[in-house]
């Protein structure tokens, strides 16, 4: 039997045959409505329909191509009147997305006389082949994105096809006409399936509508440094889309690592904001910041779909609810329940671990180990870890053997592209690298490029949670050592802070305590004040290390006397004193995954992050050589011998002040007191040797009084009950230039002296020196008189610099979201300008504040909050700093 698929149609709609058409059985009628009555149309599709049956027998399907949506009353025609007059006929209409979408699945050399039917016949030739091209990438894209999760052709090629599986329509509904969006879901979600419909759908309108915008879809490891000059050269294959402006779609934001995310969001915005005719989505995983961004969040699959999907697959909708619930969610995203299915019909376990997961896919399509499938994963390995140094494709040459390509390609992980191989899903490429890492470890020139080890991000990620203890401790020991930021950071985004109980078993109670105390060792080494951890001794040896374990529950508790006994059991009565006297403190519980090795280092990360809080919170780390923190400290102590709680610091008498030392002195001595309090504003915590040497210092200078390191209050004649009413216009601004000054010298020297291990890595230190510029204002408010709007940025100069004015203007202008974007772009220019190995680390800051300045250590306060913003960021601790001076 001969189909005409697609048989000539007449300029006035009338159907046309051709010589095989009496043989045919599938028949086309077109007519364009141009606006005409109801009437029209219904006779019109009736008149057609009657003409075809009359001039051919056994009509199957009959299909009417129309240029407009049909108006309720014509469908409602169709399925009453024509199709219950003719049951033996599938009546079928096309719309033009509908036809657009059958024309593309045609072989290319039918497409050109096809395109001669179509309704809107103005599209220019370079778009027409632009678009053409853009649908055959499309559908290769999402073949092999279903290729790669181990499915047979068949059934790929048939969920490639299937428009109903991606989130699209969802998309579409809460962001009908998006300017610029972002689609975020974890890996596995599913977001560039959705990403590739939402292009496929623009192809499909553009191929109907000349006007409609012009269709991009750039991966990210395809785009190039620069995303302008990417669409400037598409866009000089299609000049009209100048015009008709662009629908761009950037797939995986956060694959090249959150450093290079950052500068291409910089790009995106400025792209996306530059013309109100163009569309911008962006798919990510979470990561980027997209505080004042439209985002959309991935949906799981919903029960009804992952069912049919499951069975689709030939599994058993089963399988979604016979596992713990983290399983369970997982199993709402398609990639694991495809790998899941498939581990289902072969007999094989359910994996719990997403690490797991890809390594039942790899082994799937590996095969049985042998030489042979040993050496493809080793090339795929080392296509993977040089993708890392490429940013993405890797050219054929840099490989040292090409002997196993054809197996490698045999997979389906990757996909050659002329002279290039690429991992046809980041996820694939992200866990051989962990593989690769694993295994091998880095270079030390790796650990010092951050722009690297930031494109590392994700693949670590899944290297320490799929890993042997032996592998992750091993890599985990040199991260620690060489980048402690970013292993912080990792630690707490693998490891979560609960979770559930698997087959797999604990080490004992005496070898998990040991795997503890190592990681606490190797944490503590890499701070300049182990001593002053709570459990560290003076001479840096960590604490006693107790466990016990019953199935997936571990408590663990730290005591003195590690250098006598390194780790013990955790008795049932840890809370009492034990036989020595000594108590079990602090002594934490959790409910761990044991498939996850690697929680002995968030234990140990736990315990390091509720010290260093402590310490913060106190600002007790001594900077002894830091002359801004040394004149705010010795002015706090001034205040408290003399018992002065005010706010106006005023000058105390040096005479009265050393006799009230010398005093205070003699009692500690009487008493054999090394470490006293005084209370005041906060109490004051010193020791005796540090005030016999402020009386030193006191004895030597040639001066009646002693005064406060900054401008004292000038306003006394002030009415308004307010401490901030006391200071004058002039006298704020000239404090608050003061204060940020000394507490940028004390960020720097606590940052120098105690957390040099971090510098590379913390928000300001890495991008330092810096420029901070603010502007004064009063706000006239009842509880807020002065407010300071500010930025903290890098500066080219060779020193800090504090620009601070005044504005005599109560009313506060709003930044637009516009504004706000391009302010971001300015500073991290700036940023890439003068500190290119710190994209991603650094943590500029802008925004507003009250100012709250007017205690005795402002400065000291203002760099504690600053350095534990910064450790917040990197995940070494967990709490928010107190906001004000106390």
């Amino acid at each position: 039997m001969t189909t005409t698929l697609f048989g000539p149609v007449g300029r006035e709609g009338t159907l046309r045959t051709t010589d095989t058409a009496p043989k045919a059985r599938i028949f086309f009628a077109a007519h364009a409505t141009r606006g005409e009555t109801e009437k029209r149309t219904k006779n019109k599709i009736t008149d057609d329909l009657t003409g075809c049956l009359k001039s051919h027998r056994d009509v199957l399907i009959w299909r009417y191509l129309t240029n407009d949506t049909l108006t309720g009353s014509v469908d409602q025609y169709i399925d009453n009147e024509l199709r219950a007059a003719h049951p033996d006929v599938t009546i079928e209409i096309w719309g033009p997305k509908r036809l657009a979408n059958e024309i593309l699945k045609l072989a290319p050399d039918k497409i050109d006389h096809v395109l001669q039917l179509s309704l809107h016949s103005g599209i220019g030739e370079s778009r027409r082949d632009f678009l053409l091209g853009e649908a055959s990438l499309c559908k290769g894209r999402l073949l092999s994105r279903w290729l790669a999760t181990g499915l047979s052709e068949k059934a790929a090629t048939e969920l490639a096809e299937d428009e109903e599986i991606g989130a699209w329509r969802e998309f579409e509904a809460e962001f009908p006409n998006p300017r610029l969006a972002f689609i975020v879901g974890e890996f596995g979600s599913g977001k560039s399936i959705t990403a590739l419909r939402i292009h496929y759908r623009g192809i499909q309108a553009a191929l109907i509508d000349q006007n409609a915008r012009l269709p991009i879809f750039l991966p990210v490891r395809e785009m190039g440094p620069s995303l302008g000059d990417k669409i400037r050269e598409i866009i000089d294959r299609c000049p009209g889309s100048r015009t008709t402006g662009i629908k761009l779609i950037i797939d995986g934001l956060e694959e090249l690592g959150l450093g290079a995310a950052a500068a291409l969001l910089d790009q995106i915005r400025a792209f996306a904001l530059s013309d109100s005719i163009n569309q911008v989505i962006v798919t990510t995983r979470p990561g980027p910041n997209l505080a004042n961004d439209d985002v959309f969040q991935h949906p799981k699959l919903t029960e009804d779909r992952a069912a049919g999907l499951v069975e689709r697959l030939g599994g058993h909708r089963g399988i979604l609810w016979n596992e713990s619930s983290t399983i369970r969610e997982m199993l709402r995203l398609p990639l694991f329940l495809i790998i899941a299915a498939t581990r289902q019909q072969g007999g094989g376990p359910i994996p719990h671990s997403r690490g797991a997961f890809l390594n039942a896919l790899a082994r799937e399509v590996l095969g049985p180990p042998s030489f042979r499938t040993v050496e493809t994963e080793n090339a795929l390995k080392d296509i993977a870890r040089l993708s890392m140094d490429y940013r993405g494709s890797v050219p054929l040459g840099e490989l040292e053997n090409d002997l196993y390509l054809p197996d490698v390609l045999a997979t389906r992980f990757v996909v050659q592209q002329g002279g290039t191989i690429a991992f046809a899903l980041p996820i694939l490429q992200q866990y051989f690298a962990a593989r690769s890492v694993l295994e091998s470890g880095f270079e030390a020139t790796d650990l010092r490029d951050l722009t690297l080890m930031d494109r590392w991000r994700y693949a670590l990620l899944l290297a320490i949670s799929g890993g042997s203890w032996r592998q992750v401790n091993s890599l985990l020991e040199q991260l620690v050592a060489h980048v402690p930021g970013l292993a912080s950071w990792l630690i707490r985004n693998a490891i979560p802070s609960t979770g559930e109980s698997s087959s797999v078993s604990l080490p004992n109670d005496l070898k998990y305590a040991r795997r503890i105390r190592d990681s606490l060792t190797s944490w503590t080494a890499i701070f300049k004040f182990p001593d002053m951890l709570g459990f560290v001794d003076e001479q840096g040896i960590v604490n006693t290390v107790g466990t016990s374990i019953s199935e997936n529950r571990v408590l663990v508790g730290l005591r003195p006397g590690g250098r006598q006994e390194e780790v013990a059991n955790l008795p049932p009565n840890f809370t009492a004193p034990q036989v020595d006297g000594l108590r079990w403190s602090p002594v934490q519980m959790s409910e761990i995954q044991p498939d996850l090795v690697a929680w002995p280092w968030r234990f140990a990360l736990d315990f390091i992050s509720a010290d260093l809080e402590i310490l913060l919170k106190a600002r007790v780390l001594p900077l002894p050589h830091c002359p801004a923190y040394v004149r705010e400290r010795e002015w706090m102590l001034a205040r408290a011998i003399m018992g002065r709680q005010d706010v106006l610091h005023r000058p105390i008498p040096r005479r009265s002040l050393v006799a009230s030392a010398r005093n205070l002195i003699g009692f500690l001595a009487d008493n054999e007191i090394d470490v006293y309090t005084l209370q005041g504003y906060r109490p004051f915590v010193g020791s005796k040797e540090e005030l016999g040497a402020f009386i030193e210092k006191l004895d030597t200078l040639d001066v009646e009084f002693i005064e406060r390191p900054y401008i004292a209050p000038d306003n006394l004649q002030d009415r308004t009950g307010t401490i901030a009413g006391l200071y004058s216009m002039q006298a704020i601004n000239l404090l608050v230039a003061e204060v940020m000054k000394s507490a940028l010298e004390i960020y720097s020297s606590l940052v120098d002296t105690y957390f040099s291990s971090f510098k590379s890595t913390l928000g300001l230190a890495c991008i330092m020196p810096l420029k901070v510029a603010g502007t004064v204002r009063d706000i006239r408010n009842n509880y807020i008189k002065w407010s300071l709007a500010y930025s903290i940025e890098p500066t080219a100069d060779e020193a800090n610099v504090v620009q601070i004015s005044i504005k005599d203007d109560m009313h506060q202008t709003i930044k637009t979201k516009e504004r706000v974007f391009e302010e971001h772009d300015r500073i991290f220019s700036l940023i890439r300008a003068l500190h290119p190995n710190s994209v991603r680390w650094a943590r500029p800051r802008t925004g507003s504040m009250a100012i709250s300045m007017f205690k005795d250590m402002p400065a000291t306060a203002l760099a504690y909050r600053w350095l534990w913003e910064d450790l917040k960021e990197l995940s070494v601790v967990t709490s928010s700093p107190p906001y004000r001076e106390d």
